[in-house]
């Protein structure tokens, strides 16, 4: 009797699952979407301008900031907290680093 168990024992083999093509299939879409997503954001960081931090309106450009330097408040704007805010009546230029009269004011005229 003791025999018959060893040889039934002796003949089984180990069941290994091999992983379903669906799955192999997932990972690889997983993996794809991810370096694609990976490499956009790293793209993105490198090609975005750097913002300008604007020194507090009525704070002056030498005054210390352990953190960063800032540029000086533009004419006809209020800076706040590094942040630039056109005066009633002014447009921020393209660039974000003054301000312009609004262009339907000069319509206007």
């Amino acid at each position: 009797s003791q025999g018959d168990e060893r040889s039934v024992h002796d003949n089984d083999e180990p069941i290994v699952s091999s992983p379903k093509p669906q799955s192999c299939k997932n990972l690889i879409l997983y993996l794809i979407t991810f370096a694609v997503l990976a490499y956009g954001a790293i793209f993105l960081l490198c090609i975005s301008p750097e913002r300008t931090y604007f020194c507090d309106t009525g704070e002056n450009i030498m005054t210390f900031r352990p953190t960063h330097a800032c540029s000086p408040c533009p004419k006809n704007a209020q800076c706040d907290e590094g942040r630039l805010a056109c005066d009633a009546y002014y447009e921020s230029s393209r660039d974000g680093k003054s301000c312009r009269e609004r262009s339907d004011i000069l319509d206007s005229r």
